[in-house]
Protein backbone atom coordinates (compact mmCIF):
# COMPACT_ATOMS: atom_id res chain seq x y z
CA UNK A 1 0.00 0.00 0.00
CA UNK A 2 2.09 3.10 -1.29
CA UNK A 3 1.11 5.93 0.77
CA UNK A 4 1.81 9.93 1.02
CA UNK A 5 -0.06 12.54 2.31
CA UNK A 6 -3.21 13.60 0.67
CA UNK A 7 -4.10 16.62 -0.09
CA UNK A 8 -7.26 18.09 -1.79
CA UNK A 9 -5.51 18.81 -5.11
CA UNK A 10 -4.19 14.82 -5.44
CA UNK A 11 -7.77 13.76 -4.58
CA UNK A 12 -9.44 16.55 -7.26
CA UNK A 13 -7.03 15.89 -9.52
CA UNK A 14 -7.89 11.91 -9.67
CA UNK A 15 -10.30 10.82 -12.87
CA UNK A 16 -12.33 7.65 -12.44
CA UNK A 17 -11.03 4.80 -14.29
CA UNK A 18 -12.62 1.48 -15.31
CA UNK A 19 -11.65 -0.02 -11.28
CA UNK A 20 -11.97 1.92 -8.12
CA UNK A 21 -8.54 4.10 -7.25
CA UNK A 22 -7.47 4.32 -3.86
CA UNK A 23 -5.20 6.71 -2.67
CA UNK A 24 -3.64 6.39 1.06
CA UNK A 25 -2.55 8.52 3.63
CA UNK A 26 0.61 9.06 5.33
CA UNK A 27 -1.39 9.05 8.70
CA UNK A 28 -3.18 7.94 10.02
CA UNK A 29 -2.40 4.57 8.36
CA UNK A 30 -5.09 2.90 6.57
CA UNK A 31 -6.64 6.50 6.08
CA UNK A 32 -7.58 6.73 2.27
CA UNK A 33 -9.66 8.17 -0.42
CA UNK A 34 -11.50 5.68 -2.70
CA UNK A 35 -12.67 6.80 -6.03
CA UNK A 36 -15.34 4.96 -8.04
CA UNK A 37 -15.48 4.81 -11.82
CA UNK A 38 -19.14 6.54 -11.10
CA UNK A 39 -16.58 9.57 -9.90
CA UNK A 40 -18.00 8.96 -6.32
CA UNK A 41 -14.83 9.92 -4.05
CA UNK A 42 -15.09 8.19 -0.69
CA UNK A 43 -13.08 8.88 2.61
CA UNK A 44 -12.13 5.25 3.95
CA UNK A 45 -10.34 3.72 6.98
CA UNK A 46 -8.67 -0.04 6.42
CA UNK A 47 -7.57 -1.73 9.94
CA UNK A 48 -7.41 -5.54 11.07
CA UNK A 49 -9.55 -6.23 13.97
CA UNK A 50 -7.38 -7.76 16.31
CA UNK A 51 -4.19 -6.22 14.96
CA UNK A 52 -1.75 -8.39 13.21
CA UNK A 53 -1.31 -9.62 10.02
CA UNK A 54 -3.68 -12.37 10.60
CA UNK A 55 -6.55 -10.80 10.81
CA UNK A 56 -8.87 -9.95 8.12
CA UNK A 57 -8.69 -6.85 6.34
CA UNK A 58 -11.90 -4.35 6.86
CA UNK A 59 -13.41 -1.17 5.79
CA UNK A 60 -15.00 1.56 7.08
CA UNK A 61 -16.78 4.37 5.07
CA UNK A 62 -15.77 7.80 7.12
CA UNK A 63 -17.47 9.82 4.82
CA UNK A 64 -18.04 11.23 1.20
CA UNK A 65 -15.65 13.39 -0.22
CA UNK A 66 -17.52 17.02 -0.27
CA UNK A 67 -19.77 16.38 2.36
CA UNK A 68 -17.26 16.34 4.79
CA UNK A 69 -13.70 17.73 4.27
CA UNK A 70 -10.27 16.05 3.81
CA UNK A 71 -9.02 17.05 7.55
CA UNK A 72 -12.34 16.19 9.36
CA UNK A 73 -12.45 12.77 7.43
CA UNK A 74 -8.26 12.57 8.68
CA UNK A 75 -9.56 13.50 12.47
CA UNK A 76 -12.22 11.19 12.18
CA UNK A 77 -9.40 8.46 10.96
CA UNK A 78 -7.03 8.75 13.43
CA UNK A 79 -10.24 8.51 16.31
CA UNK A 80 -10.90 5.19 14.43
CA UNK A 81 -7.39 4.11 14.80
CA UNK A 82 -7.17 4.68 18.03
CA UNK A 83 -10.41 2.88 18.51
CA UNK A 84 -8.81 -0.01 16.86
CA UNK A 85 -5.56 -0.64 18.89
CA UNK A 86 -7.80 -0.12 21.85
CA UNK A 87 -9.05 -3.52 21.01
CA UNK A 88 -12.39 -2.18 19.44
CA UNK A 89 -13.60 -5.12 16.47
CA UNK A 90 -15.26 -4.99 13.36
CA UNK A 91 -18.71 -6.08 15.37
CA UNK A 92 -18.28 -2.58 17.31
CA UNK A 93 -17.67 -0.76 14.22
CA UNK A 94 -20.87 -1.56 12.75
CA UNK A 95 -22.67 0.25 15.38
CA UNK A 96 -20.26 2.89 15.50
CA UNK A 97 -20.96 3.12 11.51
CA UNK A 98 -25.09 3.21 11.98
CA UNK A 99 -23.89 6.22 14.66
CA UNK A 100 -21.61 8.30 12.89
CA UNK A 101 -23.96 8.14 9.64
CA UNK A 102 -26.97 10.02 11.93
CA UNK A 103 -23.93 12.41 13.44
CA UNK A 104 -22.36 13.23 9.94
CA UNK A 105 -24.37 16.56 9.26
CA UNK A 106 -22.83 17.99 12.91
CA UNK A 107 -19.12 17.61 12.32
CA UNK A 108 -16.73 18.59 13.30
CA UNK A 109 -17.79 19.36 16.64
CA UNK A 110 -19.22 15.81 17.05
CA UNK A 111 -15.94 13.21 18.53
CA UNK A 112 -15.73 9.36 17.94
CA UNK A 113 -15.50 9.70 21.76
CA UNK A 114 -19.36 10.71 22.27
CA UNK A 115 -20.48 7.59 19.67
CA UNK A 116 -18.52 5.57 21.83
CA UNK A 117 -20.19 7.15 24.55
CA UNK A 118 -23.98 6.17 24.06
Amino acid sequence: MKSKKLTKQQIDSVQPSAKDVYLWDTSPPGFGVRIRSSGAKTFIFSYRPGGGRSASKKRHTIGRYGKITLEQARTLAQQLAGHVAAGGTHLRELKLEAEMSKLRGRLPSVGLHEVCAS
